[in-house]
């Protein structure tokens, strides 16, 4: 039954990285999007909780490729003009948790959502947190996170009208609208509006 005076926030991230492997690369940009429970139960963007910023490097052992650089159309210039450090990065995060989940109730939790995040993004963001000096990545999420790659291919696979599982796809599919592909940002924005539209589909539980 859904408690109106408590909830589980759901928090759909998206990362740029510096290559493919969160061992040997680091996060170049992040973004956050908090999707909150209105009195009604429905779920909706909260744009004063939502982050997003291009990251200074952090770890001189972590290389940064150029072939990943023109994927997301990220200049290093930029970076260090627009970036924040990871103390701001870390300061944003905790600040966000504390609002969503005060106590940081086990039960409450926040869920991370976002796109392939299961065999890419959460290895980045659990190295990045390490590196960064902040808790535990499920010390501060809930353990379980939701792909909405994986939740798209259980309910659409075999029925051939998805011909690609990819993020720009799906949008093409559900005809969301995107303005920037391959940033945070926008990419976190596109996978926060895919999860609500499929999230209706599985009845996702209102706790």
């Amino acid at each position: 039954m859904f408690n109106k005076k408590k909830y589980t926030a759901y928090i759909v991230y998206d990362l740029e990285t510096g290559g493919m492997k969160s061992e040997k690369n680091p996060i170049l940009e992040l973004a956050f999007v908090v999707l909150l429970r209105d009195k009604k139960g429905k779920l909706y963007i909260d744009e004063s909780l939502s982050f997003d910023s291009l990251v200074i490097p952090y770890n001189n052992d972590l290389k940064i490729e150029e072939q990943a650089l023109k994927v997301n159309n990220i200049k290093m210039k930029d970076i260090k003009k627009y970036g924040n450090d990871v103390e701001n990065v870390k300061e944003v995060l905790l600040e966000m948790l504390e609002i969503v989940n005060h106590k940081n109730e086990e039960r409450y939790r926040p869920v991370l959502v976002g796109h392939n995040i299961q065999k890419f993004d959460n290895d980045f963001l659990q190295k990045f947190l390490k590196d960064i000096g902040a808790p535990d990545m499920y010390s501060i999420f809930s353990k379980s996170s939701l792909d909405t790659l994986e939740l798209t291919r259980f309910l659409f696979e075999g029925e051939n009208v998805i011909k690609s599982f990819s993020l720009n796809s799906l949008c093409e599919f559900f005809k969301i609208e995107r303005k920037q592909k391959h940033r945070a940002k926008d990419d976190a924005i596109a996978t926060a509006k895919l999860f609500m539209l499929i999230g209706n589909m599985f009845n996702i539980e209102k706790t």
